[in-house]
């Protein structure tokens, strides 16, 4: 089940803030977000204080979805994620991302469990994995596709060995843009319980 933690965080920046919620379209115009830079700091400050509480960031993404700035971190632990270890790993991070105050506009700070669709960044996650099926995403063309849905076959010379119907393809880790767990199927009563703060 995947579990997710939402809360409101106000940024500094209101003047920014207050305008981004009448149009969403108002930032591209007078300033840039660097949504890639946000998540970098954010998983920078974020990784000691959740180890010391004995967790491990998966991934994190900041993003404009359903009209909100959105921070989302994906966290793990041996025995799985729980609701209450999403509310306890928010209250642990959200001080420190507001005292560094390094995100221009008013966002939801949101932690959530990886989920069957976790996410994949890493040589040690696509070994850990290897036997599961995956999904890959490419920056550009690798032998002429730029997706790939099979079964992780394992880590060769820098990249990601995928099998799809039997054919083995090797996708370069720095050519992948995204990838992530893909079940075949999601089983009854696997749901998502949100809570917010």
């Amino acid at each position: 089940m995947l579990f997710v933690y939402s809360r409101a965080v106000v940024s500094s920046c209101e003047f920014y803030a207050k305008w981004a919620r009448r149009d969403p379209f108002f930032l591209s115009k007078t300033m840039s977000i660097d949504a890639k830079a946000i998540e970098h700091r954010a998983e920078e400050l974020a990784t000691p204080i959740l180890a010391n509480l004995g967790y491990g960031i998966v991934a994190s993404e900041f993003c404009f979805e359903e009209g909100r700035w959105l921070l989302r971190i994906y966290i793990e632990k041996d025995g799985g994620v729980t609701i209450a270890d999403c509310v306890r790993a928010s209250h642990g991070i959200e001080d420190i991302i507001l005292v560094e105050d390094f995100i221009p506009v008013s966002y939801n700070l949101e932690v959530s469990s990886p989920g069957i669709f976790r996410p994949l960044r890493s040589r040690g996650d696509f070994e850990k994995y290897v036997g599961q099926r995956a999904r890959i995403k490419t920056l550009e063309p690798v032998d002429g596709r730029s997706n790939f849905r099979g079964i992780i076959a394992g880590f060769e010379q820098g990249s990601v060995a995928i099998s799809i119907d039997g054919t083995k393809f090797l996708v370069p880790m720095e050519k992948i843009g995204k990838a992530k767990l893909d079940p075949e199927e999601i089983m009854p009563g696997k749901g998502e319980r949100r809570i917010s703060g």
